[in-house]
């Protein structure tokens, strides 16, 4: 085994030429095999295409898997169908989807 080749890195970095460097994308959290391929972003970033591109739905906070799938949203809103709608209760800041309120 040899200590000196990395073949996975913490958070925030990725593989090139057996050591660990900055994921070129800075919205990425973690890139994978090489530092130009993004596998997941930071808050109100999805993945499209290998980079971070901004969440598709102004009103989502967290995209899953690519720039167009919502699963959290700003207060007031809801997740349905990977888009963001209104709370059915106007009172309500918090809603897992539009018909629940926590």
């Amino acid at each position: 085994m040899d200590n000196t080749i990395c073949t996975e890195c913490q958070d925030g970095f990725g593989v090139q030429a057996g050591l660990c460097v900055t994921c070129v994308d800075v919205q990425c959290l973690t890139c994978g095999a090489s530092a130009s391929n993004c596998n997941s972003c930071g808050s109100g970033y999805g993945v499209s295409v290998g980079s971070c591109s901004p969440c598709a739905d102004t009103n989502c906070v967290t995209c899953s898997t690519d720039n167009t799938n919502c699963t959290a949203c700003v207060p007031g809103y809801g997740p349905l169908l990977g888009m963001c709608q209104p709370c059915a209760d106007s009172n309500c800041e918090l809603c897992p989807d539009p018909t629940s309120c926590i």
